[in-house]
């Protein structure tokens, strides 16, 4: 009997620790919309990392969704809020805190200015969708694509693709209005808007330094019996990386890739071969900086069709992507 006790007790011990495991995940409000967004971390050497895409998009020049302001479940159309908050940043309240977690939240106004003015900042075209490509000092950069606003009982959309309106986590108290950033040819630091109004949503996170995330990562590993040191990893991948941005001049191109393993690949060296053939032999060797392998391609052609592919090099292995056809200009 008393062996029996044991065993029930230690079957409800498992049971309750299971339990407060679940209780701890991370559950978003709108599952759907947590599963339709890309959330994947931009260093620009700010205060805060940039998501890459919008709340709602998978890609970068997607749109993704018009959103109320401090609706976290992004499904309210033309509602009245009757709390305004100085920031909502990380509340309860905030999109992408209760959508993403993992320190996900949206950006304040002045994360915002942090931005526009520490990064340069030009309208291009990818794919066809019009968008500000901010560029930062370390070479990462971001997309914010011109989605317009929604306004109305039927979230009727107003200038998409040819402004962008995302919405900065700063209230206006004691009105009906938060702060938005006008995104576009000339961007413009904060205005305000209704709540009601649908606007684009971008979220950020606080940037953790590579000293920091070293020394993290010094710790001891307590689940394999350490008191101090490091377990050293051995597993590397070999470099999981595509095709990612370009922009054309008549006689040069500037290509980017994309590097979706970084931590795993360690990529050490890249090349980015270029040709008017289909199997290109010609190479230059290429910049890799944080998930970015960057190279500008001269002695081009004006109004010429050019194919490229990259080969990465890195702990793991080497990859050659297949051939991408791009462009000069006239």
């Amino acid at each position: 009997m008393k062996a029996l006790n044991n065993i029930l007790l230690i079957f409800a011990c498992v049971v309750m620790m299971s339990c407060s495991k679940d209780d701890d995940e991370f559950m978003p409000i709108n599952e759907s919309l947590a599963m339709s967004t890309t959330m994947e971390a931009v260093d620009m050497g700010l205060s805060v990392d940039w998501a890459s895409c919008n709340v709602g998009a998978k890609t970068p020049t997607l749109y993704g969704g018009h959103y109320c302001w401090g609706d976290p479940t992004g499904t309210q159309v033309s509602y009245i809020a009757d709390n305004i908050m100085q920031n909502i940043s990380g509340s309860d309240m905030d999109i992408v805190a209760a959508n993403f977690g993992n320190g996900w939240r949206m950006p304040t106004t002045q994360e915002f200015e942090e931005l526009i003015k520490n990064c340069t900042h030009r309208v291009v075209t990818v794919n066809g969708i019009s968008c500000v490509k901010f560029t930062s000092k370390n070479g990462n950069s971001i997309l914010f694509p011109f989605g317009g606003y929604t306004y109305g009982a039927n979230a009727t959309c107003f200038g998409e693709g040819i402004t962008g309106y995302y919405w900065t986590a700063t209230g206006e108290p004691k009105s009906t209005s938060a702060q938005y950033i006008y995104v576009g040819r000339q961007n413009k630091l904060p205005a305000a808007y209704n709540v009601s109004y649908g606007a684009s949503v971008r979220g950020v996170r606080n940037h953790v330094s590579d000293d920091k995330k070293e020394d993290s990562n010094d710790k001891p590993n307590e689940e394999n019996g350490g008191s101090g040191g490091t377990v050293p990893s051995t597993s590397y991948e070999k470099p999981d990386i595509d095709y990612y941005d370009y922009t054309a001049y008549p006689t040069k191109m500037k290509v980017v890739y994309k590097i979706h393993n970084r931590d795993k690949a360690k990529v050490t060296s890249a090349k980015i071969y270029y040709g008017t053939s289909s199997n290109p032999t010609k190479y230059v060797t290429a910049t890799v900086s944080g998930v970015l392998i960057t190279a500008t391609i001269t002695g081009l052609k004006k109004d010429t069709k050019y194919y490229v592919k990259c080969s990465a090099k890195g702990k793991g292995g080497t990859t050659t992507t297949g051939t991408t056809r791009l462009g000069t200009i006239n």
